[in-house]
């Protein structure tokens, strides 16, 4: 078997040239400059993958569409929606608008009418604002409900003949027989 035989190191070492130093430095302050995928232009570009609807690297770049998830053709893949990808409550949820009344009015419970009179702090007390609150917006909103039924009442009664128009319903609670004055 013959023996490896060593290679002698020089016994001058060669220093670059001041242009050679000068050339690196411009290319490395260049290089730096330049985005990833001009620093690694091996990779390819980024694609919208129609197969798992997600960004990535084409496997080959020779082919059209992503290679990355094996041989199967594009007809056998669904793209899943956003919605599907998602499982469970949204981690910020969107609050609706009378969740924020709520919030609203038991605050302004709690300030005005809680807060100066009992000195102790607890949960009990913000407890009672919001059921205070609670029960304030119920009523306001079934006023409303039963004012909008009893305008539909009368809006009824007035186009079937049986009350004349511009009536007032008070007119006919003040009546003792509950008919037209």
């Amino acid at each position: 078997m013959p023996e490896e035989t060593p290679i002698p190191e020089p016994a001058v070492k060669p220093t670059p040239s001041p242009e050679l130093v000068a050339a690196i430095d411009r290319f490395q302050k260049k290089f730096a400059e330049r985005s990833f995928s001009q620093r690694h232009t091996d990779l390819g570009k980024m694609i919208n993958c129609p197969k798992c609807g997600l960004r990535h690297r084409p496997a080959d770049p020779l082919a059209n569409a992503s290679t990355a998830h094996g041989p199967q053709s594009l007809a056998t893949h669904q793209n899943p929606s956003r919605a599907a990808v998602t499982k469970g409550k949204r981690l910020l949820p969107h609050h609706s608008a009378r969740l924020l009344q709520l919030v609203e009015r038991t605050r302004k419970i709690f300030h005005e009418d809680i807060e100066p009179y009992f000195h102790e702090e607890g949960q009990r007390l913000v407890q009672r604002a919001r059921r205070r609150a609670l029960i304030q917006l119920t009523r306001e909103f079934l006023a409303g409900v039963h004012a909008r039924s009893h305008r539909q009442d009368v809006s009824r009664r007035i186009n079937r003949g049986l009350l004349i128009g511009g009536f007032r319903w008070r007119d006919v609670r003040k009546t003792k027989a509950g008919g037209v004055k």
